[in-house]
């Protein structure tokens, strides 16, 4: 089971709340950081406390690729390619995709990252990666799942 789990990308966005570790990290100024990878979303903006180190662990490597190529993105691209690369609006993930080549093909990775990620993006034809981690996926497919169970009721359920 931990073999079919750890072999896809399990987080992909996992829209992270690092507000309380970086406000720790500016009070405390650590010289290294030891965190969990997940998407990168929680470790990389911990950067902007200024630490000497940063140590992300993974059991997926995919998650450690999914980081180093979100590293690069941040470090080589300007605000808008970074945006079209990703599919962050007001971008689509189905837009952009001769785009999002180019930008993955100009990158600086390492041999295991391009290669993981060159067949990732040949199987979906480059569309942007945002939502295609196991748990964005779950998140995308739960309220389908709710409408048929609960059919015209599901609209009513959230009104506050």
């Amino acid at each position: 089971m931990a073999d079919k789990y750890f072999n896809d990308l399990n987080y992909s966005l996992a829209n992270e709340d690092t507000r309380l570790e970086l406000d720790l990290c500016k009070i405390y100024k650590p010289k290294s950081i030891l965190s969990i990878c997940g998407s990168g979303g929680r470790f990389l903006p911990l950067l902007a406390s200024g630490p000497k180190k940063i140590v992300a662990l993974d059991l997926a490597p995919q998650q450690l690729y999914l980081a180093e190529m979100r590293k690069m993105v941040i470090l080589q691209c300007d605000f808008d390619s970074f945006l079209i690369f990703w599919g962050f609006p007001p971008f689509k993930t189905t837009e952009n995709r001769v785009k999002r080549k180019a930008i993955f093909e100009s990158l600086t990775l390492s041999t295991e990252c391009r290669k993981y990620f060159e067949e990732l993006f040949a199987s979906n034809d480059y569309e942007g990666l945002i939502y295609k981690g196991k748990w964005e996926r779950t998140i995308i497919g739960v309220p389908k799942l709710l409408r048929r169970v609960v059919g015209n009721r599901y609209d009513k359920m959230f009104e506050f």
